[in-house]
């Protein structure tokens, strides 16, 4: 037995599947836009310490670049799963 798609549901099906990858290309411009934001922190925030600051803001500052640092790499894995699921969708 045959089963033949209705013209309706295969069209519904392509627009479910052109918006998942609008949605998931929305999600990589995003991801990409916060790691850029936080790229930009790391590097204007000044990684390195002055001498006059007290030990323990120094330390502050070191803990707050590591967790942007971490932040940033999360957000760039986020983006290349997401890249890579676009490419799957859209090569199907």
């Amino acid at each position: 037995m045959m089963y033949i798609m209705h013209p309706f549901s295969f069209q519904k099906a392509h627009v479910q599947q052109f918006v998942a990858t609008k949605d998931a290309q929305n999600k990589v411009a995003k991801a990409k836009s916060i790691s850029e934001k936080l790229v930009k922190r790391l590097h204007g925030n000044g990684e390195v310490a002055t001498t006059t600051l007290h030990s323990g803001v120094q330390s502050q500052n070191l803990g707050n670049t590591r967790h942007f640092q971490l932040d940033v790499w999360a957000k760039e894995r986020d983006v290349a799963g997401l890249k890579a699921s676009i490419n799957t969708l859209t090569s199907e």
